[in-house]
């Protein structure tokens, strides 16, 4: 049986989340060439933190895997209306599926 998010997470009890994520098949998540991919990552999560109403606390980028540290804002979130939690949401997954279709070209908002 499904447990609904509001129910398995209790913002008031537990705020901060330890988050891994590991590369597949042996692949490097740091890679080769003069590309910063840290310094995207770190864009990036400053980018989806505002987006999802959470402050990171720190990370880790290690060759295959990411740490993260982030900590639940209850009170940014819940002074956000319907339309302006959606807006950003769907913006992040229509671009993403548009990344789909381009075949890796960069777009912007």
């Amino acid at each position: 049986m499904t447990i609904a998010r509001a129910q398995l997470n209790d913002p008031t009890f537990t705020r901060w989340y330890h988050c891994i994520t590991r590369c597949v098949r042996r692949a490097f998540l740091l890679g080769e060439g003069g590309f910063d991919r840290k310094q995207w990552i770190e864009d990036r999560l400053k980018e989806l933190a505002g987006i999802f109403s959470i402050s990171v606390g720190g990370f880790s980028v290690m060759d295959n895997h990411l740490h993260v540290l982030v900590r639940l804002d209850p009170a940014t979130a819940g002074g956000r209306g319907r339309r302006t939690c959606i807006a950003p949401l769907n913006w992040l997954c229509r671009l993403h599926s548009l990344g789909k279709r381009t075949k890796g070209h960069t777009l912007r908002p």
